[in-house]
């Protein structure tokens, strides 16, 4: 019999959250309530974590959550609880690093974690299907198991508890015995991502093939900065990934990940912070080499994010199932009788020609159209674009896969970063427009109280509040809108962002804390420097600080960038692979960020500013003062002596040029840094 009133996630703003409401398991979510009730039954906690977007979390809910026998045992000798990991980051990497702990294996989702009443787990896993298959236990007979050893065996769990703990508290401790770092950690750390490169198929390592973007971004910065040795493997990555299955070429933007070593088929769901890094890529790849390739791409996943994930208000909704009617991949794939019926034989003969509608399915016996390396994907003719609007119109009268409408902070700061560079280097004003209108909507919405809440959906705010790569993603999108306009409407945003950063995560100890010091942190006090699908906010954080610290001659926030660096500086020194925003944030600390700031008469600023940009992908700064009202002096120069209209200040650190009023002269100072960086 399901029990509708024992489950109380129908309240959530979670839309995952929401998908189990109708569950004959009594689901709750993540609080005192539920972790009280587990203590007054004596019984443990069964938790489960995923998101909206997740194919596996909807076939384990179809096969097992939506199953009367398999629910009344969960409810018998657990108290069930799920947690969407998009808005509650902090106990998902505290659980992912436990079942790595327990098993030795790589976490995912669902994830599945029983935990004791301390919240130690003592038992994890991943998927587990409805019958014994593939090496996987039957979910009835790992929640048999589990109860037993829960009955049978508490000593040894108690025993275990202690040993977790302890692993869980050490992963985060900051470094006490600091080795000396140089401008060789860096040089490791691209030694590493060199290796790692499939120079056969593209990407880095082998299947399943992520897009890594945080990797991507600092072997571009690092190949502007003069690692051309990073440039065949990044740029093999970028035309595997924009040419093959991860991208959507009817539709536009990225999917999660391909399940191949070659790019084929992917995993059908959309995330936000995957398109929004990808977009920034692909516009300074189209920047660095002058390419219309990635420019074409750009534009088509900016044109996408727009349509289809910005919310009424300028937020972005942050992604888009895989599944649909009940399969994944239906929204998107075709049959050979759909595209006959649709198009005709020219068409037909067209798309064969430049898709892989040459050769056989390639997807459960239909088509996931993508094009081969031969064929002209960077510049399609008026014939093939007219295919893919035709594909589109028609796909779109198709049911729709579920829009997961919450916003998140991070990824509305991600995308509007993403907008604001992608809009600056292709010259599209609007998307600048769109990035202020994301980061507005996050002010706006998403700080009740005045106190910003990590998740918002339709009107209401999260009880989470903003974790550190929350407010860090925040700071990092209004420096780069500073670099577009300098504002100082944008300029007071930052330092209010950096200060409340320092005051809630910064407890002195070096690296930053990723929930505020002052919060209920459960089991594990995260400080964590690497960077997944997402950059760090600690690598981020050091980055952001140095900059406006030099900026704006704030001590304060160089001292806390220094921390943050030694604070990650044995893993600086033994595995800098692992923190590639962090990396590119100490060669910044070794070699300070050049800032330029552009004064004179907004039209010559604007054309220095356009000849410079395919100059400033190797970090430096470009700061356009179009209006100088209420800038603070250390930024707004004095006018050289003479008849100039326009000059420029090149800052390194504490110090800046005389005035230079010639854009040669700049260009040359610019690129010659670019080589103390390599060297």
């Amino acid at each position: 019999m399901n029990n509708h009133s024992s489950n109380r996630l129908a309240a959530c703003i979670s839309p995952y959250l929401q998908q189990h409401a109708s569950n004959p398991v009594h689901w709750q979510p993540w609080d005192e309530l539920a972790l009280a009730e587990a203590r007054r039954r004596d019984v443990p906690i069964l938790l489960s974590i995923g998101y909206a977007s997740c194919h596996w979390c909807h076939v384990m809910e179809h096969e097992s959550f939506a199953d009367l026998k398999t629910a009344a045992l969960m409810n018998e000798h657990f108290v069930c609880v799920k947690v969407d990991r998009e808005e509650r980051p902090d106990l998902d990497k505290t659980y992912q690093a436990a079942h790595y702990l327990l098993s030795r294996k790589t976490g995912g989702w669902p994830l599945t974690v029983f935990l004791d009443e301390t919240l130690i787990p003592f038992f994890t896993g991943t998927y587990f299907p409805p019958v014994p298959r593939g090496g996987l236990m039957a979910l009835s007979s790992v929640l048999g198991r589990v109860h037993k050893v829960w009955c049978e065996h508490r000593e040894e769990i108690k025993q275990q508890r202690k040993m977790i703990w302890d692993a869980l508290r050490n992963i985060d401790e900051p470094a006490t015995d600091r080795p000396q770092l140089s401008l060789q950690n860096v040089k490791n750390a691209v030694a590493g991502v060199q290796k790692a490169f499939d120079l056969d198929h593209g990407g880095l390592g082998q299947a399943p093939k992520f897009p890594q973007s945080p990797h991507l971004g600092f072997a571009l910065q690092m190949t502007a900065a003069g690692h051309t040795e990073l440039e065949k493997g990044l740029r093999k990555t970028l035309d595997a990934m924009a040419i093959g299955g991860l991208h959507d070429h009817v539709g536009g933007g990225f999917y999660r990940y391909c399940v191949d070593p070659i790019w084929d088929i992917p995993h059908f769901e959309k995330m936000l912070y995957d398109n929004a890094q990808l977009l920034e890529i692909y516009a300074r790849g189209a920047s660095l080499w002058q390419s219309s390739a990635y420019g074409y791409i750009a534009r088509r996943t900016a044109k996408w994010m727009l349509a289809d994930l910005q919310l009424n208000d300028g937020g972005f909704a942050s992604g888009v199932d895989a599944d649909s009617e009940g399969q994944e991949g239906k929204f998107y794939v075709w049959s050979s009788k759909q595209l006959e019926h649709e198009l005709n034989e020219k068409q037909l003969t067209e798309l064969r020609n430049h898709t892989n509608y040459s050769g056989a399915p390639n997807f459960e016996g239909e088509y996931h159209l993508h094009q081969p390396p031969d064929s002209d994907w960077a510049s399609p003719s008026a014939q093939v674009q007219e295919i893919w609007r035709k594909l589109r119109d028609i796909r779109s009268m198709r049911p729709k896969p579920m829009l997961d409408d919450k916003a998140l902070i991070i990824s509305c700061a991600l995308a509007a970063q993403a907008l604001t560079i992608a809009g600056r280097y292709l010259n599209e004003p609007d998307w600048i427009a769109q990035a202020r209108r994301s980061l507005n909507f996050v002010e706006h919405h998403m700080k009740p109280e005045k106190h910003y809440r990590t998740a918002w959906n339709k009107g209401s705010c999260s009880d989470a509040p903003a974790f550190l790569d929350d407010l860090v993603s925040l700071l990092s999108a209004r420096i780069n809108l500073l670099q577009s306009d300098c504002r100082a409407e944008d300029l007071n945003h930052a330092t209010k962002l950096a200060d409340l950063i320092i005051a809630e995560y910064d407890d002195g100890k070096g690296g930053l804390l990723f929930v505020p010091k002052e919060a209920d942190i459960g089991v594990r006090k995260i400080r964590s420097c690497d960077d997944g699908p997402l950059p760090s906010g600690n690598g981020m954080a050091a980055g952001c600080l140095l900059t406006l610290g030099w900026l704006l001659g704030r001590t304060d926030y160089l001292e806390v960038g220094d921390r943050i660096i030694g604070g990650f500086s044995n893993l600086l020194a033994t595995s800098p692979f692992h923190s590639p925003v962090l990396v590119a944030s100490f060669a910044a600390w070794l070699n300070p960020t050049p800032i330029v700031i552009l004064s004179g008469e907004s039209e010559k600023i604007s054309n220095w500013h356009e000849q410079l940009l395919p100059h400033t992908h190797a970090g430096q700064i470009i700061l356009p003062l179009y209006d100088l009202t209420n800038l603070p002096s250390s930024i707004v120069k004095p006018k050289p002596s003479g008849a100039c209209t326009i000059w420029a200040h090149l800052c390194r650190g504490n110090t800046c040029s005389v005035p230079i009023v010639e854009i040669k002269e700049l260009i040359s100072e610019l690129r010659s840094n670019n080589l103390k960086i390599q060297n």
